[in-house]
């Protein structure tokens, strides 16, 4: 039976007036609300599939001088798609293989930026492949 996990994160408790997006109470600058889920299929033989999706609402920052009087830009909302696979014991006990693929639709996630300075989002990472053979076997070495 697949196993999930789904947190709904929110900066509601902001008390910090230069981070207050007026109108949104919920939000920050430079930060979105933000949800996941995270789902783990187990499959024969040590096989696990684990997919995740986090959805990134619109989110408010600044592209503008130090001394502008614009208000905060709004950002498009992004939807980050995960998918990583995991085979448990794979060829010898104790070896595990993963591999994984981040930000399958390749949204190119910008970091905004919460402050006036004229300063561009930064980049995120763009589509991202990982693969990982690792060994669970000693814990401690007895000498």
């Amino acid at each position: 039976m697949p196993t999930q996990t789904i947190p709904i994160i929110g900066q509601s408790r902001n008390q910090v007036d230069y981070y207050a997006v007026e109108g949104h109470p919920s939000l920050l600058l430079g930060f979105p609300a933000t949800n996941w889920l995270s789902v783990q299929y187990p499959l024969p033989k040590g096989l696990a599939l684990n997919p995740t999706l986090i959805y990134l609402s619109h989110r408010y920052g600044y592209t503008t001088p130090a001394d502008s009087a614009e208000p905060p830009k709004r950002f498009d909302p992004a939807c980050l798609a995960n998918l990583n696979f995991s085979w448990r014991d794979f060829i010898l006990k104790g070896f595990d293989l993963d591999l994984g693929v981040y930000d399958i639709f390749g949204e190119n996630f910008e970091y905004i930026q919460p402050y006036k300075r004229f300063a561009r989002p930064l980049p995120g990472p763009s589509r991202e492949f990982r693969a990982r053979l690792s060994y669970r076997g000693l814990t401690t070495l007895n000498h």
